[in-house]
């Protein structure tokens, strides 16, 4: 299925108040240029990590109290396991966070050398229960469709993936998982995304989307490794972006939110690390920015993908022949094992939704899964494998992303219209403002990999700007 599997991906106290006092970590080299990066994600903290290395004066601000963003890991629900909230998988075509993690000592577990080789993938279609590529059966004509319809990019952009997937469909339970293949994989319902990116997707020949690797220890292995390379001395929580200007000689200002009066300084460069959903909600009037570039950050689509991490006392889907992963187009969603490569006995399904199921998924931002949640869940895990559901264990938990503060969403996607208009200016820096996320990195929008890819390219930008080697 080339390009479409994937699941990933799919952050200071009152000192601030007096004027951003971040102290530099000590013995660092301090150079002329003043840099801000707002957002202390992956994106961020990659991109500070590499202008800390090239000797300038970073300071990183977070508005949540915690760092990392959507690449966020807790104590799993079975003794010594992790679960992922946010991103969780990397697949062998993702160089840049693959290098990174080379770079700083940070491990990946092959995901293909401890699975199962007498367990297999699921889909749950329609009410019927079937292997998964049995489900995409007929799915040459519908790349067949996305090569030939690509011919007129702009009519495709206009048109809606749900639309398009109807006609191009031979099936109606090829139709059936396309659907539940956009609102998990994009996060979005396909009447509200764009068939352009759709079409590409399935037209592209990309045999690294194989979601093959997991960060061993999980993501904060690699959020904690990069702070270290940082100096968390360089690091403020809990401080939110108020608003950006620019001064008379168009250097840029950024305010922010903290107790007391907003605290505001001058950089030489500011990067913006957070998601466009929460960036519009700052005060921009003042920074000069292009229309386009207001546009973009006023209407690019954010997906409503929900997390939901079911644990069991055993792995009891294996004696069924069942590898843990299904796409169903019930509220189930997505499912994997989260547990596949750890130890013990006991194990974790997740299940990922998107568009209108995941939005209305019950439950807090993330907290306790509600009683009514996982019964809904292990009733239709039932359905996929005989005995699974009996075998489950307390202790679920949900991640309802729309209702988290400083994302507002599971990361971004192109709606309807947008592939060719607002797609281009998401990225590009403007004056003394920089741009990074996932929401800016083209065809690794939504993964891991595009946090870390934009991360660095902001760098370089920022890099060259300070004509610096």
């Amino acid at each position: 299925m080339g390009g479409l599997t994937r699941h990933g991906l799919l952050g200071a106290g009152a000192a601030l108040a007096a004027g951003l006092t971040i102290a530099p970590r000590a013995g660092a080299a301090r150079a002329s240029g003043r840099v801000a990066v707002i957002g202390a994600g992956l994106a961020g903290l990659t991109c500070a990590h590499r202008l800390v290395a090239a000797g300038l004066s970073v300071d990183v601000v977070e508005a949540r109290e915690r760092i990392g963003g959507r690449a966020w890991t807790e104590a799993g629900p079975v003794p010594g396991q992790v679960s992922e909230n946010g991103g969780e998988l990397v697949d062998s075509g993702h160089q840049a966070i693959r290098a990174l993690c080379r770079e700083l000592g940070v491990g990946l577990v092959d995901l293909e050398a401890v699975g199962s080789d007498d367990a297999a993938p699921r889909a749950l279609l329609r009410g019927r229960l079937s292997g998964l590529d049995a489900a995409f059966a007929g799915l040459g004509a519908v790349e067949a469709a996305a090569a030939r319809d690509l011919a007129r990019p702009r009519a495709l952009d206009r048109l809606d993936a749900g639309t398009w997937i109807d006609r191009a469909s031979p099936s109606p339970r090829l139709r059936a998982a396309l659907r539940a293949l956009v609102e998990g994989e994009y996060g979005a319902a396909p009447e509200r995304m764009s068939a352009l990116v759709l079409a590409r997707d399935l037209d592209a020949d990309d045999p690294g989307a194989d979601e093959r690797f997991r960060i061993r220890g999980g993501t904060r292995t690699l959020v904690d490794a990069l702070v270290a390379r940082v100096g968390s001395g360089r690091i403020a929580t809990g401080i939110a972006l108020a608003g950006i200007r620019r001064t008379a000689a168009g250097r840029p200002v950024v305010a922010l939110a903290s107790p007391g009066p907003a605290a505001r300084r001058t950089y030489d460069r500011v990067v913006l690390a957070l998601p466009f959903t929460t960036l519009r909600r700052a005060d921009l009037r003042g920074a000069g920015l292009s229309a386009a570039k207001l546009r973009a950050i006023r209407e690019l689509g954010m997906g409503t993908n929900a997390k939901v991490i079911l644990p069991f006392r055993r792995r009891a889907w294996i004696d069924d022949g069942w590898d843990g992963e299904a796409l169903s187009d019930t509220a189930l969603g997505w499912t994997w094992d989260g547990s596949l490569g750890q130890p013990g006995r006991g194990g974790f399904l997740v299940s990922f939704t998107g568009g209108r199921a995941g939005a209305l998924t019950p439950g807090p931002d993330h907290g306790p899964a509600p009683a009514r949640l996982v019964r809904d869940r292990l009733r239709v895990i039932g359905e996929v494998a005989d005995g699974v559901a009996a075998a489950a264990a307390p202790g679920a938990r949900v991640n309802v992303w729309t209702r988290d503060p400083w994302s507002l969403g599971s990361y971004s996607f192109l709606a309807v219209g947008q592939a060719t208009t607002i797609a281009a200016a998401c990225a590009p820096p403007e004056g003394p403002w920089h741009f990074c996320g996932e929401h800016t990195a083209g065809r690794f929008r939504g993964y891991m990999e595009g946090a870390v890819a934009s991360g660095e390219r902001a760098a370089r930008e920022v890099l060259a700007a300070l004509a610096r080697p």
